[in-house]
């Protein structure tokens, strides 16, 4: 049932953001409506589960051939962090230094758990991934098979790579190409429940919230601390401290220090101000 639902939010991305027809949008619907009821029919057997997502599938792809014809499949040969992970990529233009970027849903797998996240600038290593024009191309009735490269360096956070995990697999990282200062990579984080799966609650994500929200290359992050760099000139620029009180806990605001031009303001969150009592 989850590769179903993975195939039908991918039409649903396509249609939805390929400028659709009234009429495409009424054909997608009396499709889902039809996939629906062979699905109550089936009563949960795996082989007519098969056979109902590869007609439905099949028939929306005849249907929606043009979509399709702009996907890349991409099948990650080895696993990571324990995870088999694969994507359906939609190459959209070249980057900084030559990376191809464009949106994908990035599809993680791992023993009973599996998950799906939308990438807004998923990108290959290597030469496949770069291109030293404004044009690329690519088999879209191929599936790439693509090694993730892991690393010996002891940094938190990869720019070589579209995403990674940190925290001992706590975190999902999405690496955002060329989005964050001064040319520098952006990141956005996500949470990941106990058993492995991302949490889709966006109440219960820090991805925008601060200082997970706000992190580039320019951010000084270690185990206990992580450091938020805002530039604007060579006299002015913004500091925010951030702590955690445990390990089990979150960052917390401590301490902020903003220069302008020659002076350095320092401010500090008034619970860790404290109060005191004023003596003759």
């Amino acid at each position: 049932m989850k590769r179903i639902l993975f195939s039908l939010l991918l039409l649903l991305i396509l249609v939805g953001c390929g400028g659709s027809k009234n009429k495409q949008i009424e054909q997608l619907r009396r499709q889902l409506d039809s996939l629906t009821i062979n699905y109550a029919q089936a009563s949960y057997r795996a082989d007519s589960l098969e056979q109902i997502h590869f007609r439905a599938i099949d028939s929306l792809r005849n249907i929606y051939a043009d979509s399709f014809n702009g996907l890349v499949h991409v099948r990650y040969r080895n696993p990571i962090h324990g995870y088999r992970v694969s994507a359906l990529w939609h190459p959209e233009y070249v980057g900084y230094q030559g990376k191809i970027i464009g949106k994908a849903i990035l599809y993680f797998k791992k023993e009973d758990v599996a998950f799906s996240m939308v990438h807004s600038h998923f990108f290959l290593q290597g030469e496949q991934g770069n291109s030293k024009s404004e044009h690329f191309s690519f088999n879209y009735d191929k599936v790439y098979e693509v090694t993730y490269h892991t690393t010996a360096s002891t940094s938190y956070l990869r720019a070589d790579v579209p995403f990674f995990f940190v925290d001992g697999n706590e975190k999902l990282v999405l690496t955002m190409w060329h989005e964050g200062q001064k040319a520098q990579h952006a990141y956005q984080f996500y949470k990941m429940e106990y058993d492995g799966a991302c949490i889709q609650n966006g109440l219960g994500q820090i991805t925008h919230e601060r200082p997970y929200s706000h992190i580039d290359d320019s951010t000084d992050i270690t185990k206990d601390q992580i450091i938020i760099h805002t530039h604007s000139g060579a006299f002015y620029w913004t500091k925010e401290y951030y702590q955690r009180p445990n390990d089990d806990q979150e960052y917390e605001l401590r301490k902020i220090e903003r220069r302008e031009e020659d002076t350095i303001y320092t401010y500090r969150p008034l619970e860790l101000i404290g109060t005191r009592r004023i003596t003759q």
